[in-house]
Formats: C-alpha cells, sequence, structure tokens
C-alpha cells in the first residue's frame, strides 16, 4: 500500500479494519508528514501511527447504541455497554502510547439514558483511561445552543455535552491559555479599573457556549451528522494545546473538521473514520481546499489581532492611569499646587517582579526645587504600596524645576495628548509636538493617545 503525503493534510487514502498491518507502519516522523482522512476503523489505530508521533487527539466517540452510522462493524450501535467502553477504551490507550509526553486527549461526550436511567458515560469512560494511563486534566461543559428540540417526559432538555480533557504527562502537556483569553466580553467598567484585568483579557471559564452547526434545511452547506464538531470549539482546543507542524489526530473523524480546521492552522492531520459516504464527503470538499496552509494568513486576520491590540490598550490605560494616581497622591503629600506630569511609555525591559510594562514620570513643579526630594520620597512610598504596586509598571520617576527637562523628554514628532486629573482613559485634546505651549501645560500630557466612551471618576 502507498500513501502520498501531503503538507496541507487533505489527502484521502482507504483502509479496512479487516487489513492486516505490521505494527508502526506509518511512523510520522518529519514535521512536513501528514495523511488525513483515512477510511479505516480506530481500531486499527496502532497500524496508522507509530512512535510518540502524536502532539493532539481531539475527538467525539459514536453514541452508544442510540445512532446507527451505517456500518455493521461500527463501535456503538448494537454493542453492549460493556463492549463499547471496552473498545474505547482500548483504542484511547493505544493512542496514549502513540502521544507525545506534552500531548492531551480531549473527548466531547455525552451521558445518556437508558430504561429512564441516567448512565454517566463521560465519567466511566474517565475511570476507565485512569487505569490505563491518562490523567485527568479537566471537565468542560459545551453549552450547544442548536440541538434536537424534543424530548421525552420527566426529562430536561439537554443543550450541552462535556468535553473530558486528558493528559498524558501533567506537568509536561502543552497548554497555552494566553492563546484564546476573552477580549470582547468583558465587565463594563473595565476601562476604569484597568489593573485588575490581565492585559490578554479574561481567563477561559470551564462553559464553553459554542453553537454546533445549522443542517438540514437550515444549513445546505454543512456536512450531514448526528452532531458535528463546531470549528470555533476545535480552533480553540488548538491553539490551546497546539503549535505549528504539530500532529492532530481523530479516531472517528466524522465530517473532518478536526483534519480541516488543524490544516487551516499548519498543524498535521491524521483521521479514521468508518462511514464511506462521510469519507467521499470529506475528498469531495477537500478538493475546494487551497494546498497552501492558512495559518499564516490566520495570523494575520482582524481575530487574530484584536487580542494584540486589547492588551496594548489596558497597559496604555494602566500607565496612564499609575501616572494620575502617581501625580495626585504627591500633590496630597506635598503641598504643591501647581504641578504636571509627563508620562511616556520605555522601551526598557521591566526589571521588577511581575511587571507587564516600563514606563517614565517626570513630575514637573517649577520655582519649588526645594521640594524635589521630597516628591521622590513620596513616589517611592506611593508606588511601593497598593494600589499601585499592582499595577505591574516598572516606573522611572524624576523631576524637573523648570521646563528644560520636559523639552529634552517630549519625542521630536508626533502628537502629545492632554489629560485631566479625574480621567486618563479620554483625552481632552492634542497637539502637535512642534506646537506645544509651554505656558499652558497640562496636568497629564503623554505621547499616549486613549480615547474610550466609558464613564470614569
Amino acid at each position: 500500500m502507498s500513501i502520498k503525503l501531503t503538507e496541507a493534510g487533505l489527502s484521502f487514502v482507504e483502509l479496512h479494519s479487516s487489513s492486516a498491518f505490521a505494527p508502526n507502519v506509518l511512523d510520522i516522523t518529519t514535521p512536513t508528514e501528514t495523511l488525513g482522512m483515512l477510511r479505516a476503523d480506530a481500531r486499527s489505530i496502532k497500524s496508522i501511527i507509530g512512535g510518540r508521533a502524536v502532539n493532539l487527539t481531539l475527538t467525539s466517540p459514536p453514541y452508544f447504541d442510540l445512532k446507527d452510522y451505517g456500518n455493521k462493524n461500527q463501535i456503538g450501535f448494537g454493542q453492549d455497554y460493556a463492549t463499547y467502553l471496552s473498545d474505547l477504551t482500548a483504542i484511547f490507550k493505544v493512542i496514549l502510547e502513540a502521544t507525545d509526553d506534552t500531548g492531551s486527549l480531549w473527548i466531547v461526550i455525552d451521558s445518556f439514558r437508558r430504561n429512564g436511567e441516567l448512565v454517566p458515560l463521560p465519567f466511566d469512560l474517565a475511570t476507565n483511561l485512569k487505569k490505563v494511563g491518562w490523567q485527568l486534566k479537566d471537565v468542560i461543559i459545551w453549552k450547544k445552543e442548536r440541538t434536537l428540540p424534543w424530548l421525552h417526559a420527566g426529562t430536561t432538555r439537554n443543550i450541552f455535552e462535556y468535553v473530558m480533557v486528558f493528559a498524558k504527562c501533567q506537568h509536561k502537556m502543552k497548554y497555552y491559555p494566553d492563546r484564546v483569553r476573552d477580549h470582547v466580553d468583558l465587565k463594563e467598567w473595565w476601562v476604569k479599573y484597568p489593573e485588575r484585568y490581565n492585559p490578554k483579557g479574561k481567563s477561559l471559564e470551564e462553559v464553553w457556549t459554542i453553537d454546533i452547526p445549522v443542517q438540514g434545511s437550515w444549513g445546505k452547506k454543512t456536512p450531514r451528522h448526528f452532531c458535528p464538531l463546531p470549528p470555533a470549539l476545535v480552533r480553540r482546543v488548538l491553539r490551546l494545546t497546539t503549535d505549528a507542524h504539530d500532529l492532530v489526530l481523530d479516531p472517528f473523524a466524522g465530517t473532518g473538521t478536526v483534519l480541516s480546521e488543524a490544516s487551516s492552522l499548519g498543524r498535521r492531520s491524521v483521521g479514521c473514520e468508518i462511514n464511506n459516504n462521510l469519507v467521499r464527503a470529506y475528498k469531495a470538499r477537500s478538493k475546494l481546499v487551497p494546498t497552501t496552509p492558512a495559518y499564516e494568513q490566520d495570523h494575520l486576520s482582524d481575530e487574530a489581532n484584536q487580542p494584540n491590540c486589547f492588551e496594548q490598550t489596558i497597559i496604555d490605560l494602566r500607565i496612564l492611569k499609575f501616572g494620575r494616581l502617581l501625580l495626585r497622591h504627591i500633590k496630597k503629600e506635598t503641598g504643591l499646587t501647581e504641578a504636571s506630569i509627563f508620562i511616556a511609555r520605555s522601551r526598557r525591559k521591566p526589571s521588577a517582579r511581575h511587571a507587564i510594562a516600563s514606563a517614565d514620570y517626570l513630575v514637573i513643579f517649577e520655582k519649588q526645587k526645594r521640594l524635589a526630594t521630597r516628591v521622590l520620597s513620596v513616589a517611592q512610598e506611593i508606588t511601593s504600596k497598593k494600589p499601585l504596586s499592582k499595577f505591574g509598571i516598572d516606573a522611572v520617576i524624576t523631576t524637573a524645576n523648570d521646563l528644560s527637562k520636559l523639552r529634552a523628554a517630549l519625542p521630536k514628532r508626533g502628537r502629545l495628548y492632554c489629560y485631566s486629573m479625574t480621567n486618563t482613559s479620554k483625552f481632552m485634546s492634542a497637539v502637535a509636538v512642534t506646537e506645544v505651549d509651554f505656558q499652558n501645560i497640562s496636568p497629564i500630557i503623554s505621547p499616549i493617545g486613549i480615547t474610550i466612551n466609558e464613564p470614569c471618576d
């Protein structure tokens, strides 16, 4: 048997579960090798993947005895529960052996009812997988709004499934939460209190609300499947747990969503599917997919750039608010009535522990030279205490008794933005550096321009 390996990950080959293979026939070891979708029984996985090539397995096993996938040797339909569990356990045990120490296993699975009694399939399977070496790391609730609208008497409508997360080695598993932080659905007061938010966004919660793809008359372009995985869920897991060129496996490939999304993000992919109609449909769709992986474009998309923009906004809000509170406290403690502060980002690498950014602060108070030592003493005291100590700003604070230091600190070109003592999330005015009126300096000036229309103090 010959297999064509393609970089796009959308090749098609046909394997039958009855075929005899030597172990580790397909040992994928180079960064560009991938297989795409195989017509194969997941129970033959040992003959498909050798070594420790797999970085992520993401799959949704067949429903137990509820859905007929159209193959007499299928797992689930027509089996008793013990055999079903045994088959799944054996498959995932082989996958464990083929997984790198940094790899993980994500199983989308649901409980079901039999003779009116709830059968906790996800947790029965988790118990079995623990015995063969998988470590249960997390349980995520996938809330899927579009689902079958009917229900049985005496039950509630089921609108969620479990995502069981397993690690091969608990402390080595690849996991990058900063890639998928929520930077959109935040509390309305994030502008007033930027120090309370991680600049990269809000951490993922254990409930993911992601709709399943529309099917039937409402979604004619969506491949027909009993429960297709939504691309958004697949992409989230891929970004959380893999890097470019990592190998992604789906032993129950279905419509091939895991494979196609992995390829689009520059990962290698391989999947098994026993239903020939699904394999043929995937083959037909794969002809329409560009041969060049789209992960390069992905990094340039709005979706990819938004978190970076949000992160810089939060950092800038912190830098500006830090300076405003610093100046307010200095004026209060020293009795200064006329003082201003110039705030600028710094390219200096933060040296303070837990600092996320560096900034320079120039406190200007003319004709009061004797207060310079006192101002710096007050500044050192306040920045070492809450709340400013929690801002994550590595600050360098200097003072000036005349405008010469300010002139030297200003950028050569660009604009300066003026803020009030009560609001550093929306500038009052902006002026070109070459047109600054040094006789009428605003309380807070900075080359950082922020204007966000949300209420602040």
